[in-house]
């Protein structure tokens, strides 16, 4: 028989061929749910070269010989056949073992091959070399001709669930800049990968090869300089092919460097480029600074490929842009270029009008509604036109002379969709003379608008009556003359009390406002004291809670400015305790605490003006048995207190 290490070459070859073809086993799941990356390489390069082609390796190390004959097609094999995961080519990545990537280049790798279609969720390993940090894999292939702007079947890292930094370990690098840069592409390219988790040495090796951030041709300027690192923007802003002058244009527009875009201009470039956001240079320095660059502007503007009408992503041209800035110089520049229009909308809806008064500058509004063809009623997506805009500026004289500027040129009251807001919002700021101008202007058409909380907790009754003020029943008047509910509920109390206590304007008015008048007005329109459908009972009690806190005053001057309201609602039926709820939780308890061996002045204050309808014989009877017990009765203030109370029970129930 013949000696296995005598067989001739062609015959060993033949069969180790005819031995290798078996069935594959089952490839691990590397990326995805129940993917687990730390097993690569070892386990599965390991698994196909153990089971796959068993027999070719072993073979391979019987001596010298086989070796030599088998290898050369072991490595053919693998780069022909395998799926990435199991290529010798990405082990070597990975590893930076220069040696196998050696072999492998000799018997023909591909460095530009990515994931079949079988697999699609491959690495490719230039991408894998760059991460790993691989530093001298990453130049032999550079060397060899690698793809600089060859993309990763993967997502870039953080994206779409696939985090490379947890999955092997790589050092994790501040990537928020990096991303901002991938939001027009969902997988990652070489300078990328390198900018994220490679060396800054691999980055300066890309950019001398010509690397851009990605393929569409996105520089790495920007991402470089957020990063941090001048040397590499020196490095990369000495190139001048067209996707770096871009760059540095945008970079320069943003720094308002005139020098520099002289300098930029001098080479053959289409200046009117866009970013990722679809904004051209003229919004990049308008946006750059809050102070205007005319002279920037009109260098610019010289530019036949620089459109001075162009919208961004959001709808906004260059004029718009300015207006939101203020600059109403650059405005009034841009307004003579033939092709620029102010009559134009944003995505949102909004018009140079609606943009000029979220300025609240008045020139600036004035020189909007001068030019022709303004749609001063127009409303945006949030339903907001020019006036409820208006209405919401902080200073009440900016919103009162902007509101009479638009009504004289022609703004509409009758707006259905915003009256109410408009009112509303005025009521909030406490612009009240605005509000009562527009409502003896006829603002409010119904008194169904009065109704509605337009997003916010209160009513606008409710809102109104929070605080004091010198036109505040002026205002009532007019609401009430529309035919507000003076009875109506809060939505939900800005200030919740206990035991679900709901608001009612008449409480409101006594807190907040803290106005009888007022209080009296609510009274004749209707008012109600609590909401019927809630629990009633102490509702007086938080009354009190509203005054003093659950602290009762301590003298008479704390009681007297408050009594003529106290009355009042005493006179309306408010309750001091009734028969379903604790004694000690009452309002005619709370007064009973007030009092002191000096003054009883509240406990006075509401046995003098109540009758049997404020309160039940049997909460009076277990007060003075309170106080009559052993461990009240000792108290220097219990013998005033029961005295008051006895006459009170003997007044309004007698026997």
């Amino acid at each position: 028989m013949a000696r296995l290490d005598t067989l001739p070459s062609e015959l060993v070859l033949l069969i180790a061929e005819a031995c290798t073809w078996d069935p594959r086993p089952k490839r691990p799941r590397l990326f995805g749910p129940n993917g687990n990356y730390h097993q690569r390489p070892k386990r599965s390069v390991q698994m196909f070269g153990r089971y796959y082609a068993r027999y070719h390796a072993a073979l391979a190390r019987v001596n010298r010989r086989f070796h030599d004959l088998l290898n050369g097609p072991l490595y053919t094999r693998n780069l022909l056949h395998d799926p990435m995961s199991a290529s010798c080519l990405l082990y070597a990545a990975e590893t930076d073992r220069v040696e196998t990537l050696q072999l492998a280049l000799r018997y023909g790798a591909d460095l530009n091959r990515i994931g079949d279609e079988t697999f699609p969720e491959e690495l490719q390993p230039f991408h894998a070399a760059l991460a790993a940090r691989s530093s001298r894999a990453v130049e032999i292939m550079l060397n060899h001709g690698v793809d600089v702007h060859l993309p990763s079947s993967l997502p870039p890292p953080g994206e779409c669930g696939y985090d490379a930094s947890r999955s092997v370990g790589w050092p994790p690098r501040n990537g928020n800049a990096v991303r901002n840069v991938m939001k027009l592409n969902k997988t990652a390219y070489p300078l990328y990968t390198a900018v994220a988790y490679g060396t800054m040495e691999d980055v300066a090796s890309l950019i001398d090869h010509g690397a851009y951030m990605i393929a569409k041709g996105v520089s790495a300027l920007r991402v470089l300089d957020n990063q941090g690192w001048p040397d590499l923007v020196e490095k990369i802003s000495q190139r001048t092919d067209p996707v770096t002058l871009r760059a540095r244009l945008h970079r320069a527009a943003a720094a308002h460097d005139m020098d520099l875009i002289r300098e930029i201009f001098k080479y053959k470039i289409h200046a009117g480029d866009l970013d990722r956001d679809r904004q051209n240079v003229l919004h990049m320095v308008i946006r750059a600074r809050k102070k205007e660059n005319l002279p920037l502007i009109e260098l610019l503007l010289q530019r036949p490929d620089i459109d001075a009408a162009m919208e961004d992503n959001d709808g906004m041209t260059p004029v718009f842009a300015a207006i939101t800035r203020r600059h109403i110089n650059t405005v009034k520049r841009l307004m003579k270029v033939p092709r620029v229009r102010i009559t134009g909308m944003t995505v949102k809806h909004e018009t140079a009008l609606h943009l000029a008064i979220e300025t609240q500058d008045p020139v600036l509004i004035e020189y909007v509604l001068d030019q022709p063809h303004i749609l001063i009623d127009a409303v945006d997506v949030q339903l907001r036109s020019a006036l409820s805009l208006a209405s919401q500026m902080g200073r009440e004289d900016n919103a009162f002379a902007t509101i009479r500027i638009l009504l004289a040129r022609g703004a509409s009251l009758r707006n259905f969709e915003t009256q109410g807001v408009i009112l509303y919002e005025l009521v909030n700021l406490g612009h009240l003379r605005t509000a009562l101008f527009l409502l003896r202007k006829g603002l409010i058409t119904s008194p169904s608008f009065l109704e509605h909380s337009y997003g916010r907790s209160q009513l606008i009754l409710h809102t109104l009556l929070e605080e004091p003020h010198e036109l505040l029943i002026d205002v009532l008047k007019e609401l009430i003359a529309l035919g507000v509910d003076a009875g109506q509920v809060a939505v939900e109390p800005r200030y919740p009390r206990p035991h679900r206590f709901k608001q009612t304007p008449l409480f409101v008015a006594a807190t907040g406002a803290e106005s009888i008048e007022c209080m009296k007005l609510l009274v004749a329109a209707g008012a109600i004291v609590t909401d019927p459908d809630v629990n009633d009972l102490t509702m007086l009690q938080n009354i009190f809670g509203s005054f003093w806190g659950w602290k009762p005053p301590s003298n008479d001057p704390d009681v007297e400015a408050y009594a003529e309201r106290i009355c009042l609602f005493l006179e309306l039926g408010a309750t001091m305790g009734r028969e379903t709820t604790e004694p000690e939780t009452t309002a005619l308890s709370y007064a009973c605490e007030a009092s002191t061996d000096e003054s009883c002045r509240l406990l006075a204050l509401l046995l003098d003006n109540s009758t049997a309808a404020n309160v039940d014989e049997i909460v009076v009877r277990a007060l003075i048995s309170h106080y009559e017990s052993d461990e009240k009765r000792e108290e220097p203030k219990a013998k005033e207190i029961v005295r008051r109370l006895e006459a009170f029970e003997a007044r309004v129930f007698p026997k």
